[in-house]
């Protein structure tokens, strides 16, 4: 026995045969009984869920010779409920747009047949299956003609891309959204079947098809076929069907997934390694992986999973909620944005399944460091493998202090000085003040996890001591002895130095000045958040401090600020006169003079 045998020879007859699709099945009935139709429908919804079967079925109801007064139900015996079973009837025309797609199939399998009337039944109807794969042309042609029907002529469109057709044939038809059909009613179906078959199929195989094909009916009836055709009496039990059944995508995936959020990093890259093994792209795992993450997000995030019970059975129900239990929503959002990136990262990598081993490995990493927080991982973990007490104390340290460096040399976001401040000097005498007691607290902190390096400590002293000493430990910056008088007197060979990069930003340093010194951090002042915005750009600041280390011999980092005037320089020993050098005999300013050297002219006056 085939499977294309079986679900043939059991496609449903009549409404009642339907499985699911209520909505769709209760609303066609009471137009078929009412006599109320139109002259186009468009059913759309995934594969295999009954678009096609509930078309034909329409066909015969619309048709029937025999069917009673406000009944929406086919005979099944008539002349013409026969003929549109067996598919013989000239005025039931099915149409394949896949291999039928062009302007002229279009013309002359749908437009000038529909100029004719019905030979023998009520009403001629088209069922055009994958409407969506008609090109563009074809669409135009056909758009005149399902606008205006001739008389008894009814369209049936069915597709599984809603969004490829054009919005000018969508809103010309009665539009019905098909649904995958639950685990449920898909049971049914199978029982009624391999009843009809004669063979016994215990009730777990049948939960175990229906799981698999996932909503899809004819790919539940496809596995059916397949373990009533391998099976060896007339019964047929889970263990006889573990080899003929392939192993789920979902299964996998959250068999993915449960290692991700165990940091458990050796699954994870088997779970990987297996899907490859068995022939399946990596693309299909991270997919599936996402897709069962972003369940689980949205039934944390609305605290309820019983949105998910028309779509996965009970099991997998159970999984779902027992994650949605351990995690957190950040961790989940955390998880789904690396996942995301490495799924972009697969289609130009030379190893597709790298990228998907890469978020395995940093989801794992973050879920025992803490950064992802589940209920089985412990507050703090202290990871690596087990050596003596000195060295974890070392490395513990040393990621400290990397940290608390990235912060402190981080630029902050542009911040706005007032020239009242800058003359006064209170905002500086205040940071002089909030940078000593940063300092002392700095090396308070520091003596506290200082430790004697004449004698080992035992593995237990290291843990607690890590333990107890939580918080970022503060290393003290070596203080950069400059003064803002040296960076203005330097100025005019800095910009020289900036210009051999970059013109453009030569000219615009022509408009800022150094305003003063922030430890090792030169502040820019400038009267424009444009100018602001862009010295504060990364590639920009790149430029700037290497200028500025070339010419002062010291690195520095720069920071661009915005004052409410002209920014005049804050050092006492410079006089107002020196500001004025900077004007030369043509009474230009540096600016000018950078752009007449640059565009290689003069200043007149």
């Amino acid at each position: 026995m085939s499977s294309a045998t079986l679900y043939r020879k059991y496609r449903p007859q009549g409404w009642s045969e339907v499985a699911g699709q209520e909505h769709v099945k209760d609303t066609l009935a009471f137009e078929v009984s009412s006599g109320r139709t139109v002259h186009a429908y468009l059913f759309s919804g995934p594969r295999g869920v009954g678009k096609t079967t509930t078309a034909r079925i329409f066909a015969k109801a619309i048709n029937c010779l025999e069917r009673e007064d406000g009944s929406s139900e086919p005979c099944g015996q008539c002349v013409a409920c026969l003929a549109v079973t067996e598919g013989g009837s000239m005025d039931i025309i099915e149409i394949d747009a896949a291999s039928n797609r062009g302007i002229d199939s279009v013309r002359d399998n749908i437009i000038d047949n529909a100029r004719f009337s019905p030979t023998r039944l009520k009403n001629k109807v088209f069922i055009v299956d994958e409407v969506h794969m008609l090109t563009t042309e074809a669409f135009n042609a056909l758009l005149k003609t399902l606008e205006e029907p001739p008389a008894n002529v009814i369209f049936l469109l069915a597709t599984t891309e809603l969004h490829k057709v054009p919005a000018t044939i969508v809103s010309r038809c009665q539009r019905f959204d098909f649904r995958k059909i639950p685990v449920e009613s898909v049971v049914e179906r199978l029982v009624d079947i391999s009843s009809k078959e004669e063979i016994e199929v215990d009730r777990e195989v049948l939960l175990e098809i229906a799981r698999r094909s996932e909503g899809c009916l004819r790919d539940a009836e496809g596995l059916l076929g397949k373990v009533l055709a391998s099976a060896d009496g007339d019964r047929v039990t889970i263990e006889s069907v573990q080899t003929v059944l392939p192993r789920s995508d979902w299964e996998t995936a959250a068999s993915f997934v449960g290692a991700l959020l165990a940091g458990d990093t050796v699954k994870a890259l088997a779970t990987v390694g297996s899907m490859l093994d068995s022939g399946s792209e990596p693309e299909y795992l991270a997919n599936e992986a996402l897709e069962i993450i972003r369940k689980t997000l949205i039934a944390k995030v609305s605290g309820d999973v019983n949105f998910l019970r028309a779509k996965l059975d009970e099991s997998r129900l159970v999984l779902i909620s027992s994650w949605v239990g351990t995690t957190t929503i950040g961790s989940l959002v955390r998880i789904l944005e690396i996942l995301l990136e490495k799924r972009r990262d697969m289609k130009g990598s030379p190893l597709p399944q790298l990228p998907l081993e890469l978020a395995a490995v940093l989801i794992c990493q973050e879920v025992n460091g803490g950064s992802i927080t589940t209920s089985s991982s412990p507050d703090s973990v202290v990871s690596g493998t087990k050596t003596n007490g000195r060295t974890v104390a070392v490395d513990t340290i040393a990621a400290m202090k990397s940290v608390v460096a990235e912060e402190d040399l981080s630029a902050p976001d542009p911040i706005v000085v007032s020239q009242t401040e800058l003359e006064s000097g209170t905002e500086l005498n205040s940071n002089k003040e909030t940078k000593k007691t940063r300092e002392s607290e700095e090396r308070t902190l520091e003596n506290e996890v200082q430790f004697s390096t004449s004698e080992p400590l035992k593995d237990e002293e290291v843990v607690e001591e890590i333990v107890v000493t939580t918080q970022p430990i503060a290393i003290e910056k070596s203080v950069i002895e400059i003064e803002i008088g040296s960076v203005s007197a330097k100025w005019e060979e800095i910009v020289k130095q900036v210009s051999e990069v970059s013109q453009s930003l030569s000219l615009l340093m022509g408009a800022v000045s150094p305003v003063r010194m922030d430890g090792n951090i030169v502040e820019l002042g400038s009267c424009f958040p444009f100018h602001r915005d862009r010295l504060n750009e990364h590639k920009t600041r790149d430029i700037l401090e290497a200028a500025f280390s070339t010419v002062l011999g010291q690195k520095l980092l720069v920071r661009a600020v915005t004052i409410e005037r002209k920014p005049e320089i804050e050092h006492n020993n410079v006089a107002e006169e020196t500001v004025k050098a900077q004007v030369d005999s043509t009474g230009a300013a540096p600016a000018v003079q950078k752009i007449a050297e640059v565009f290689g002219g003069r200043v007149i006056s």
